[in-house]
């Protein structure tokens, strides 16, 4: 009797030790499935990511070469109004001796020197075109701010859905 009683308790343990008992698969398999789901979901944040970071780099580059564009034409801007001033200056200096001359000088003069009066409005054209390309520089600056504003709160977004508790 102790012999089938010790040959039955051998039988049992080698049953639970080569073969895991269905509760204990169940198990196993619902932990495989769950890690699956894990993995799935990490590569999908990852491919999200990186393609949101390829796009945040682009937007950066857009700001930095509109950026350029814009000290630019702020240069430009700059010289321009400068010439608008020296051109003012010329204009009214050329108006004041046409008046001080008499009709034969006069004469002269506009024939042989051009109207100072034509230049400025050319200058102070060059001048509104150039303010006008400033603004539109401006707001396309604030348009492509407001887009990589947008990629970075969608990364932010995605770190936020990352798994805070360490591996086990």
């Amino acid at each position: 009797m102790l012999l089938i009683a010790t040959a039955g308790l051998m039988k049992a343990q080698t049953t639970r030790s080569g073969e895991p008992d269905s509760s204990a698969r169940d198990a196993l398999l619902s932990e495989v499935r769950a890690l699956r789901a894990d993995i799935k979901t990490f590569a999908s944040s990852s491919l999200r990511a990186q393609l949101l970071m390829g796009r945040l780099q682009l937007q950066e580059q857009r700001i930095l070469v509109i950026g350029r564009k814009l000290t630019d034409v702020q240069v430009s801007l700059a010289t321009s109004r400068k010439e608008v001033a020296e051109q003012g200056l010329r204009s009214q200096a050329w108006e004041a001796r046409l008046k001080t001359s008499d009709t034969a000088e006069r004469q002269r003069l506009e024939a042989v020197t051009p109207n100072p009066t034509t230049q400025l409005h050319e200058v102070q054209v060059r001048t509104r075109g150039l303010e006008a390309q400033q603004l539109e520089l401006i707001n396309q600056i604030s348009a492509e701010q407001d887009r990589w504003t947008d990629f970075n709160g969608r990364l932010d977004a995605l770190e936020r859905l990352l798994p805070t508790r360490e591996p086990r």
